[in-house]
């Protein structure tokens, strides 16, 4: 059975993401396995991993794309880091909220108490950022016409 560890984009432009695994900080052997790994992925153009901050940092062709099919291959699974200033969020629709519930079926009865407690973590956090932005962005409401 592969082991799932978390990874949270923590930058990205262009050609370019930076992937954070805190809970391997420290690993050089599991960081450098990961950037052979990234490596031998096509349409990546250059791996570096930092063991000591915990982040592995990609350079890839436009072909390449980012995806959680990608990662969970190479042993990840993925959250979004916090959104780019100027950029505006997305909302959840239902089908994502149904995705999310199945992945939490499957997913979290496989996680070490350690892995548990950081997916738990991003969860919430994801859920907060949900209600969040649910509650500051003005909601459409039908406006009533009035006749003279």
């Amino acid at each position: 059975m592969q082991v799932i560890h978390f990874a949270l984009i923590a930058h990205r432009t262009g050609n370019r993401v930076r992937l954070r695994i805190a809970s391997r900080r420290g690993d050089s052997v599991f960081f450098a396995e990961l950037e052979r790994n990234f490596l031998a992925c096509p349409g990546i153009s250059s791996a570096r991993a930092n063991a000591l901050v915990g982040s592995i940092a990609i350079t890839h062709t436009p072909a390449f794309v980012l995806s959680t099919a990608s990662l969970a291959s190479l042993g990840l699974a993925c959250a979004v880091g916090p959104p780019v200033p100027g950029q505006r969020a997305t909302p959840w629709g239902t089908q994502d909220w149904t995705l999310l519930k199945l992945a939490l079926h499957v997913i979290f009865p496989a996680l070490s108490r350690r892995a548990g407690a950081q997916f738990t973590q991003i969860a919430l956090e994801v859920c907060l950022r949900s209600v969040l932005h649910w509650l500051t962005t003005p909601q459409s409401s039908p406006v009533a016409s009035s006749s003279s």
